[in-house]
């Protein structure tokens, strides 16, 4: 039987590395593979993001007490403004499409 690559469980914010005695730990029998393409994109501008919080707070989000709470408020602000993001890019969308002549009936008031 092949040995295990390691031992994980869940736990709130996603996977950790445990014992294999440790409660729900969950042995993985293949090394993740490396994410390629638009995927290593995304991993590389999260340790990118790791790195400028710790240098801004100085600690990392695993390691940060806040409450349940304050972190939901964090995400909900974030949330928000991401909706303006999306919503100006919308707007320019159908600003071009409208000088172009493209105006579709799915354009946003």
């Amino acid at each position: 039987m092949t040995e295990p690559f390691g031992y994980f469980r869940a736990e709130p914010f996603g996977w950790t590395d445990c014992a294999e005695t440790d409660e729900g730990a969950v042995a993985l029998y293949e090394r993740p593979p490396k994410p390629t393409g638009i995927e290593a994109m995304v991993c590389n501008e999260i340790a990118m993001r790791q790195k400028m919080g710790i240098n801004k707070y100085g600690t990392t989000v695993a390691d940060n007490n806040l409450s349940l709470r304050e972190w939901l408020q964090h995400q909900y602000e974030e949330l928000l403004d991401a909706a303006v993001y999306a919503r100006r890019a919308i707007a320019e969308i159908d600003k071009q499409s409208a000088t172009d002549g493209e105006r579709g009936h799915d354009a946003l008031p």
